[in-house]
């Protein structure tokens, strides 16, 4: 696997580990600013950390496994994320863009999609692709305690509601 990964530290105590395809070789943090940049490639490219105009990356998060207390069976679900909006105008690709950088503004290509995975007791069930934040449904048939998720995709995710039924997602 190549790739990175960030420790998301909670203000809670301890935090979670987010694996991406971004590979960078160093960081550092401007305090002033309160931005990160980072250096990635061969030629020791340096980037601003989570700026919206530069190539968006695809981030994987799967969650811890969740225990409930009775066997149930998850019904619905919904994914809050900045669905079409991976990146300005969605024209160029970001190999045509090396030579004029600061001479134009470009935007890049990626997709919007967000992919949902549901594991029930260790097996993956269902997998989705996500293209809004619409309430969808999941499997029936089976009634467990144990379960995880993940999301993938190239655009912010803000939030996972998952539910036994669609109208306990309306409380969440």
């Amino acid at each position: 696997m190549s790739g990175s990964f960030v420790f998301e530290k909670e203000d809670k105590g301890g935090g979670q580990m987010v694996f991406c395809d971004f590979d960078f070789t160093a960081t550092w943090y401007d305090a002033i600013t309160g931005k990160l940049y980072c250096v990635s490639g061969l030629n020791g490219d340096i980037y601003e950390w989570d700026d919206l105009t530069q190539p968006p990356t695809s981030v994987e998060w799967k969650s811890k496994v969740i225990k409930t207390k009775d066997m149930i069976n998850l019904g619905a679900a919904r994914v809050i994320a900045d669905y079409g909006t991976a990146a300005p105008a969605m024209t160029a690709v970001w190999e045509d863009v090396l030579l004029a950088w600061e001479d134009a503004a470009y935007s890049w290509s990626g997709t919007t999609n967000v992919t949902f995975k549901l594991w029930v007791g260790k097996q993956l069930i269902f997998t989705q692709v996500l293209s809004d934040d619409l309430m969808f449904r999941l499997p029936t048939g089976y009634r467990s305690d144990t379960f995880e998720f993940s999301v993938t995709g190239d655009v912010r995710i803000r939030a996972v509601h998952l539910a036994e039924t669609p109208y306990g997602l309306k409380e969440a």
